[in-house]
């Protein structure tokens, strides 16, 4: 994560905060109705790429060390970054209004001091498992209660909880051969597996229970026809933005510097996957399931299902078409398999 930190970055803010930019104007053009909060409201829903969906898909492909870790670091970071520009655009249509310089500084200060609050615990829990803790089922327990203390933590000082699990969780997962026995890491990979497998089916089994109920309101609305319309070209903007993006972020860099070119390897086929391994996922459809049904004034929220179902939609396209082909695109790129054994040899 440290030694890729600039294209995480890159990727993980810069690349996050144009996609809600261009997916807003898109929405805001195509929709009738779709007022400017509403749209930067979806774009800031689908801009985050989901962590398992990459992990997943990438396993076994034999991709370099440093593309796995660049998409796997972007979709752990993009979650504090989108799920913040949610959190304004919500409260830009609850409130109605929006200052843009104010919303840059707190965007900064949450995002700094929910780094700080997630290195302050991690260290707490550092000191824990290593001076009072040595049976594995109390650690592992410690793992499922270590992420909700962070959240909660920086979430009543008004910081960004998501930003302070993820600094949380790199930490102590830094420390873990130091903290952890083995008998306690064999544990805790197996439980975290299925929870983590159990708890992506039952997002998938909320947006079926969802979609039948706004199904009929959103017909109501919009004909077949034009919900399919607005479905795939909302989701093609998605996939689009991330490649317009991808070639001058990854270029520019090694253009500017010297360092970058002797120091990092660079192979543009490593762009197509980065590119084309956008998938959306369970934040995405969390943040849109957690949109509020009645606004403070008292009126129901207009475009809640609209909303819901458009997220639906990019994270199908994106999952169906992006993850099902990524292994085919990387066959037909010939792509050089990595070997941590050839590596080692």
């Amino acid at each position: 994560f440290k030694a890729n930190i600039r294209p995480i970055g890159l990727a993980a803010i810069g690349l996050v905060l144009f996609t809600i930019l261009l997916v807003a104007i898109a929405a805001h053009l195509i929709i009738p109705g779709i007022d400017w909060p509403t749209a930067f409201l979806l774009g800031a829903i689908v801009s985050p790429p989901d962590a398992v969906a990459a992990t997943s898909v990438t396993k076994g492909l034999g991709l370099h060390p440093r593309i796995i870790a660049i998409l796997e670091g972007e979709s752990l970071v993009n979650d504090a970054s989108g799920l913040v520009a949610y959190k304004y655009a919500l409260a830009a249509i609850t409130a109605g209004n929006f200052v843009f310089w104010q919303a840059g500084l707190n965007f900064l200060l949450i995002g700094i001091a929910g780094i700080a609050i997630g290195l302050v615990l991690g260290y707490i829990m550092y000191i824990i498992h290593s001076k009072f803790v040595c049976d594995p089922v109390v650690e592992v327990t410690l793992t499922f209660l270590t992420p909700f203390a962070a959240y909660l933590l920086a979430e009543h000082f008004h910081f960004s909880g998501v930003l302070a699990v993820v600094t949380t969780g790199l930490y102590l997962s830094f420390l873990s051969s130091v903290i952890f026995s083995y008998q306690s890491r064999i544990m805790a990979y197996a439980v975290w597996d299925v929870v983590v497998y159990i708890l992506n089916g039952l997002i998938f089994a909320l947006i079926g229970l969802q979609l039948r109920d706004d199904g009929s309101v959103i017909i109501r609305i919009c004909s077949v026809q034009d919900l399919l319309l607005y479905g795939f070209i909302i989701s093609m903007v998605v996939i689009i933005v991330r490649f317009i993006w991808a070639i001058p972020a990854a270029l520019l860099p090694r253009y500017l510097s010297k360092r970058i070119r002797m120091k990092e390897p660079f192979d543009p086929r490593n762009m197509v996957v980065f590119g084309w391994a956008g998938m959306r996922g369970v934040v995405s459809m969390a943040a849109a399931l957690a949109l509020p049904l009645v606004l403070p004034s008292g009126e129901a929220f207009q475009h809640r299902s609209l909303v819901i179902y458009l997220t639906f939609c990019v994270i199908l396209f994106t999952l169906v078409l992006q993850g099902l082909s990524l292994p085919w695109i990387i066959k037909k790129m010939k792509l050089p398999p990595h070997s941590i054994a050839a590596e080692e040899y």
